[in-house]
């Protein structure tokens, strides 16, 4: 019984281990079907490796790993992308395109930015900061530029697909991408040829041009290039030299083997950055420009512009000469107005802008300095900008044609103003020059205020000159209206330029007394220029003093006291008389009073004040 069952038991376990084995067997042992003996056979000396009943592990592994390899080949490798820059009516779009017939677009799930998750939206208003659209039907994906910047890494999940890393090169309109690959690229095997610059003519126009400094090199250099970029900006391509014209642009013309440019782009310290392909990058340093046109290799594309300098020369630029000051509500300050056969001028500006275009850590000296139109610096004129402080009423003007800064507009309030100029030249270079002040005042000065030798300047000879400051006084003081000149006076100007007065006093009624004295003490010789004195105003000259009177009108009266001296239109310089100054009022000569080298012109019954 016990031998019997021992049997049965037996038989069991054998069609048991049978009925776990396939049918067909040839993938796992041979290619030919075998018996239902042969197979428990087998199984019994090949399934189980220690004969313990357990299955082989590394034969489990190998089965494992055979599937895996099938998954991974079902996943395909994302198709060509090609990026587009487009300006919408509702949004700008940084497109990736691609193939309508992958479907990739419209199986992608997520799009991430430097790792952060940017959200799909669905439509194009909506496509602001972190924000892609998917357009299945036009085979592209959109990204907002918002938030876009060269180096960023973008990685795109499509179902299917492998991730499709890309990295931004260019942004904006200049919207580029370059696929990132799993395996660092190959290293670049070929130097870039040298170059070198020169300035040609081209159907009869000026390019500026750079090409392999051995002519002989016939390299495929010229015919690779992918891109160009100067101080980090990348420029446009071009495949005509005519279409240049004024465009930070370049024209790879490799039947000639150069590089075209116009004529006015590029400037020293510039850095031209190069990227063909099978090629290291190579940078150009502009080291001189115009027709003298050159450039020598630099270590990187970084720009060499910095402030004034360019990375060879420094800009300085300086202010020179002075502003007339001005009185609140005075209308035009600097005016020139012309018509075809004339012009006429009010100018009370005598500003120039100075420049020296020197090598880097040079400082100029005096014979250094010319106008700015007379350097060669080629101002970028819509960054060059005159620098004062809106509340004075007043806007600046630099001009290209004599170099001269002039104010226009309105004095609004009473202040010294500093006035500086900011230059920027075509190549980015940027400096301020030196402040001059700019003075508003009140239309109730009063000479007693002004008129002291601590508002004049000092000469070699110990004495001073004095430039009315404001050019009109009417009031002399608060109490008598007697003003002395301090006696080591010896010239008052009006202003400096022929034609434009300083005034004094205010105007009374014909027939009527004057109401102001100007007293020329003794020890004062006083020579009064482009002054215009009016009625209200009499000049004394004391006993001892001297009035010497320049381009200037009188419409009051000069008394000359005994012992004092008065010359009219006269240079003792010289020697020579002059014609400027006219006497519409009176000259009253007292016994004693002394009268010399004068051509006296008298227009009483003509001008009025």
């Amino acid at each position: 019984m016990k031998k019997r069952m021992a049997i049965l038991m037996s038989m069991a376990i054998a069609a048991n281990m049978i009925a776990s084995v396939p049918v067909c067997a040839a993938d796992i042992f041979t290619d030919s079907m075998t018996t239902d003996s042969a197979i428990t056979q087998e199984a019994d000396d090949d399934s189980f490796s220690d004969g313990s009943g357990t299955p082989d592990f590394a034969d489990e592994q190998e089965n494992v790993q055979v599937a895996q390899d099938e998954g991974t080949q079902s996943v395909k490798e994302p198709p060509e992308v090609i990026a587009e820059y487009e300006s919408g009516s509702f949004a700008n779009v940084c497109k990736l395109k691609t193939s309508l017939n992958s479907r990739y677009v419209e199986q992608i799930t997520g799009i991430s930015i430097n790792g952060t998750e940017w959200n799909e939206v669905t439509y194009s208003w909506d496509l602001t900061g972190t924000t892609y659209i998917k357009k299945d039907s036009d085979g592209y994906v959109g990204l907002s530029p918002d938030r876009l910047e060269v180096g960023n890494e973008i990685v795109i999940t499509s179902t299917g697909y492998k991730d499709l890393t890309l990295k931004v090169t260019g942004t904006g309109k200049h919207w580029n991408v370059e696929k990132v690959t799993s395996q660092s690229e190959p290293e670049q095997t070929k130097d870039a040829p040298t170059f070198a610059g020169d300035q040609v003519e081209i159907s009869g126009t000026d390019y500026k041009i750079i090409k392999p400094a051995d002519e002989n090199n016939v390299s495929d250099y010229i015919s690779k290039i992918k891109e160009i970029s100067v101080d980090g900006t990348v420029w446009d391509k071009t495949d005509y030299a005519i279409a240049l014209y004024g465009r930070k642009a370049y024209c790879p013309d490799s039947s000639n083997n150069r590089v075209v440019f116009d004529s006015t782009v590029l400037h020293t310290g510039n850095v031209i950055t190069i990227k063909s392909d099978g090629y290291k990058e190579l940078y150009l340093k502009v080291t001189a420009e115009g027709n003298d046109f050159k450039v020598v290799t630099a270590d990187s594309g970084e720009t060499n512009i910095n402030g004034a300098s360019n990375g060879v020369n420094t800009l300085h630029v300086r202010l020179k000469g002075y502003f007339e000051s001005a009185v609140t509500g005075q209308q035009k300050y600097d005016a020139v107005s012309g018509a075809s056969t004339s012009v006429s001028s009010n100018k009370n500006s005598n500003v120039v802008v100075e420049a020296a275009d020197l090598p880097d850590g040079q400082e100029p000296v005096e014979a250094d300095w010319k106008e700015l139109k007379e350097t060669g610096v080629k101002i970028d004129t819509k960054n060059t900008k005159v620098n004062i402080d809106s509340e004075s009423g007043m806007a600046g003007m630099y001009s290209t044609y004599d170099s001269s800064l002039s104010l226009s507009g309105t004095p609004a309030k009473i202040g010294t103003y500093p006035v500086n100029v900011t230059v920027t030249d075509e190549s980015g270079r940027t400096v301020t020059s030196n402040e001059l002040t700019f003075k508003v005042y009140s239309t109730k000065e009063k000479l007693a205020d002004h008129l002291k030798l601590e508002n004049a300047t000092k000469t070699a000879d110990g004495k001073y000159m004095y430039d009315m400051d404001p050019w009109v006084i009417p009031d002399f003081n608060d109490t008598d209206d007697i003003v002395t000149v301090p006696a080591e006076i010896k010239a008052w100007y009006g202003s400096h330029t022929s034609g434009t007065y300083g005034e004094l006093g205010y105007a009374v009624s014909e027939g009527e007394a004057t109401t102001q004295t100007l007293i020329i003490p003794a020890g004062c010789d006083l020579t009064m220029v482009n002054m215009k004195v009016l009625s209200s105003v009499k000049i004394k000259v004391e006993n001892g003093g001297t009035l010497n009177l320049r381009d200037s009108s009188i419409y009051g009266q000069i008394e000359v006291e005994n012992g004092g001296t008065i010359s009219v239109n006269h240079d003792d310089y010289s020697g020579k008389f002059l014609t400027g100054t006219s006497i519409n009022g009176q000259l009253i000569l007292n016994d004693g009073a002394t009268i010399r080298n004068s051509m006296i012109y008298s227009n009483t019954n003509f001008l009025p004040n």
